[in-house]
């Protein structure tokens, strides 16, 4: 799915962006609770929508970097962001 997948503290991790099942780019964002898979959280939605990024975890915020914004299909042009998005996972 091409999602960025970060853990933030024990038994917390934050899934962002990916694609869906038809290769378009996602811009959500859910906390997954590893203790409790029933209990999934969806979070604020990103401001682009990308695949293929990093995130990086510097309490209490994450740092979502680069990616692709274009649907993940050959015959597109591939083009990178140039965005870094900031949230603060407390609030």
């Amino acid at each position: 799915s091409y999602a960025s997948i970060i853990s933030i503290k024990k038994n917390r991790i934050i899934l962002t962006g990916g694609v869906n099942d038809d290769g378009y780019p996602l811009d959500d964002c859910y906390e997954i609770n590893t203790m409790n898979l029933n209990h999934n959280m969806k979070l604020k939605q990103m401001t682009h929508k990308r695949w293929a990024h990093s995130t990086i975890f510097i309490n209490p915020f994450i740092y979502i970097i680069g990616g692709y914004e274009h649907p993940n299909i050959v015959k597109n042009n591939q083009s990178t962001l140039k965005y870094c998005e900031r949230m603060n996972i407390e609030t």
